[in-house]
């Protein structure tokens, strides 16, 4: 087996170069709502992770600066700002 396609990074499994290429979202834009808590956080950093521009919505103000300064120490791209998705104006 040649294992010279395979990742060096940390936590990418069994996935090659090419299929890195494949899946990358980088130039990407993606919105999530809800993106500060729970599957919602975990599709922000999965996104970020790929190389997408993430644009994410909390209800919690402080809750979302608390991710965002996260995120950034993580190197992700990611903005956000305080909003009820639920609320129809």
């Amino acid at each position: 087996v040649n294992h010279s396609t395979h990742s060096e990074i940390p936590g990418e499994g069994c996935m090659t170069m090419e299929t890195n290429q494949r899946w990358s979202l980088a130039g990407k834009n993606a919105l999530v709502t809800g993106g500060t808590r729970g599957i919602g956080r975990a599709v922000v950093e999965e996104l970020a992770r790929f190389g997408a521009q993430v644009y994410t919505c909390s209800r919690n103000q402080e809750e979302l600066k608390a991710c965002l300064d996260d995120w950034k120490l993580n190197g992700f791209v990611v903005s956000g700002s305080v909003c009820d998705a639920s609320v129809r104006d």
